[in-house]
């Protein structure tokens, strides 16, 4: 969400944080490569072995309102007896759910929510919404 931020929203949220200069560094270093894709996929920096796929989600006035973010985990097909989405299939049906043709950005999905869950699930451990209010 920070990448999408003006500057000094953003600078006034990271002064705030308990994070070291070099947490806060690296975490500046991603925000180019976010805001030219649209979107982030990375580790997840509280647990290890999970990968998050992160699309911000635009209000109204095309302001950052909110980020979705589904943790993803890889299985193994043969364990699960069924196919297995890849993160790739995840990120892109994540993506497309919500994208709104006029602007390109994400928003909130309507009908096509039930059928990225249904896809992605095996994959996943957890559907998180991660909201934050201004």
């Amino acid at each position: 969400m920070l990448a999408f931020l003006d500057e000094q929203r953003r600078e006034r949220i990271l002064g705030a944080s308990d994070a070291t200069q070099q947490e806060v560094d690296r975490t500046r270093a991603l925000f180019d490569p976010i805001r030219q894709r649209g979107y982030h996929v990375g580790p997840s920096p509280q647990v290890q072995g999970l990968t998050n796929i992160s699309f911000p989600v635009f209000g109204v006035h095309d302001v950052i309102e909110a980020v979705i973010t589904i943790p993803y985990l890889t299985l193994i097909p043969e364990a699960m007896h069924r196919e297995v989405p890849s993160i790739d299939r995840c990120r892109e049906q994540l993506g497309g759910a919500g994208r709104r043709p006029d602007t390109g950005y994400w928003r909130a999905p309507t009908n096509r929510y039930n059928e990225l869950n249904v896809l992605c699930i095996t994959a996943l451990s957890i559907t998180v919404f991660s909201i934050t209010g201004r």
